[in-house]
């Protein structure tokens, strides 16, 4: 599988009957993410669109160093603004990162991880669960992913350690059997 980076750039705006948002463009980015080939991404599409640098009045990104600095080299003076949510998931996951909270996450994370890739325990709880209710694995850039990635793991753990002692030692001598490590 290979990974593709893309930078996507929207435009919002007041005008009279209310605010206004458009996608100005999806881009590849082909290179490495330094900030003078993000700053000049910035400026290539502003003049595709015909807008004036200095009419941007703010610009909300990540806290990557990278974009903060190419948001400077674009405008020449400070514009950035950190985006909240970013901001607040750094903060929830420098709690979540504590060695408490961490081991029970990791544990969490690998037997979710066990589920995804055995077919056998996917389709077994499946068969217990009465609705379409499957595991969710967290995704570190947002840090509400790990809060319902949890909800769901306690709301089937029953089914969880009922089919992970069954099925894991099976699965663990079938590997052995077969050759597959």
């Amino acid at each position: 599988m290979q990974m593709r980076s893309f930078l996507g750039l929207t435009a919002h705006c007041g005008v009279v009957t209310g605010l206004n948002s458009v996608t100005l463009g999806v881009y590849e980015l082909s290179e490495r993410r330094t900030s003078e080939y993000l700053s000049e991404i910035l400026l290539n599409t502003f003049r595709e669109w015909g807008i004036n640098p200095e009419t941007i009045s703010a610009v909300v990104t990540d806290n990557a160093g990278n974009i903060v600095k190419a948001i400077d080299l674009a405008f020449s003076q400070r514009k950035h603004i950190p985006c909240f949510a970013h901001t607040l998931n750094i903060g929830a996951q420098t709690i979540l990162h504590n060695d408490k909270l961490k081991n029970i996450i990791l544990k969490m994370e690998s037997i979710i991880t066990w589920f995804k890739q055995s077919c056998i325990a996917s389709d077994e709880l499946r068969k217990a669960t009465t609705e379409e209710t499957k595991l969710i694995q967290d995704i570190s850039t947002r840090w509400n992913s790990t809060y319902f990635m949890i909800e769901r793991f306690l709301k089937l753990c029953v089914y969880v350690n009922e089919i992970v002692s069954l099925l894991s030692p099976f699965e663990a001598a079938t590997r052995e059997v077969s050759g597959d490590h």
